[in-house]
């Protein structure tokens, strides 16, 4: 790999929000910066509307929270 290439990575998500900043951190602390992720959430919006996906809507909430604060 020729050192000035960038590495992209794709992330997709349902229900992480405790194990994706242990990603994040992991990723982050590498010694090749040179990098750009992308974080997917794999949630249909309707399931706002379905009781029993509602802990995980609120839990994809708090992932799009903790992104929001990161470069």
């Amino acid at each position: 790999m020729k050192l000035n290439s960038k590495i992209f990575v794709s992330i997709p998500v349902l229900d992480e929000s405790e194990m994706l900043p242990l990603c994040l951190n992991c990723i982050e602390n590498q010694s090749y910066k040179n990098f750009h992720i992308v974080v997917c959430i794999n949630q249909p919006d309707e399931w706002w509307e379905i009781h029993e996906k509602k802990n995980i809507c609120l839990n994809n909430k708090k992932v799009l929270d903790l992104l929001s604060k990161k470069k």
